[in-house]
């Protein structure tokens, strides 16, 4: 998580493991990271866009346009990703 927020210049305050089963991942005003442990289940390009996602909720709170352009720019095959995680993340997220 530190080397992906060197690379892509946001910097966050804390990472936490959590075990969650509607999502993938969280952040908070504080700049707090929550992840679901079961990310480590999915393609190395498909957690990389989760954890660019949550990063750049530290920048853009909300899904607006900004954020979109925020996490293409960091992540230029976001919507591959993202789709993947709609047709497949389901079958991972309810593994327990």
């Amino acid at each position: 998580m530190s080397f992906l927020s060197k690379r892509i210049s946001i910097e966050f305050n804390s990472l936490t493991i959590k075990s969650y089963t509607a999502r993938w991942g969280s952040c908070n005003i504080k700049g707090d990271i929550f992840l679901n442990w079961k990310l480590i289940m999915l393609p190395e390009s498909v957690i990389d866009y989760v954890l660019i996602h949550e990063l750049a909720h530290i920048n853009v709170p909300n899904h607006s346009r900004e954020f979109w352009k925020l996490v293409k720019k960091k992540d230029p095959n976001y919507c591959k990703n993202k789709r993947w995680l709609k047709d497949n993340g389901s079958s991972f997220i309810l593994f327990s």
